[in-house]
């Protein structure tokens, strides 16, 4: 496991060694699963848990800890980098052997204009389907002024 060093006044600490213990506190203190630490508040807490799992000397309360990443905003933020550089694969390799298949202009010109259509079809989705409600609103109109005439013609010719 690697293990790094990180200065909080003039102490220098070690962190990212003890990954277990430091949940186990984290979930101690917090009476939470470690998956729901999301807030930066979440954040400090497990910080202070990593120092104290892997730092048996680190005795500083956590407000006082706190009051410190004040006055050195800097060392959350080395925590946080050293953490993330802990959690990358050990090679640069791609995860997968795929290349990029060069864009043909066919396909390029396609998603052009799939993304035209969507920004134009909200705009003129409404007139389009007013107008169509219109049209079918006339033609039945129009059917019901013929079925009328008929009726009042066919009642003309059995009067006379």
């Amino acid at each position: 496991m690697q293990t790094e060093k990180i200065t909080i006044n003039n102490q220098e600490l070690t962190v990212l060694g003890a990954i277990f213990e430091t949940i186990r506190l984290w979930e101690e203190t917090t009476g939470r699963s470690i998956q729901t630490c999301r807030s930066t508040y979440d954040a400090l807490i497990y910080f202070y848990c990593n120092l104290r799992a892997n730092n048996p000397e680190f005795t500083t309360p956590f407000d006082e800890f706190v009051r410190q990443l004040d006055e050195q905003p800097e060392i959350l933020a080395d925590f946080q980098t050293l953490e993330i550089a802990q959690k990358k694969p050990l090679t640069d390799e791609p995860k997968t052997n795929k290349k990029k298949q060069p864009t043909s202009l066919k396909s390029t010109f396609a998603l052009w204009m799939l993304s035209l259509l969507l920004l134009v079809l909200p705009v003129f989705l409404p007139i389009i389907s007013g107008a169509a409600l219109l049209y079918t609103s006339t033609m039945l109109f129009l059917k019901l002024i013929a079925k009328v005439g008929k009726k009042l013609a066919s009642l003309r010719l059995h009067s006379v």
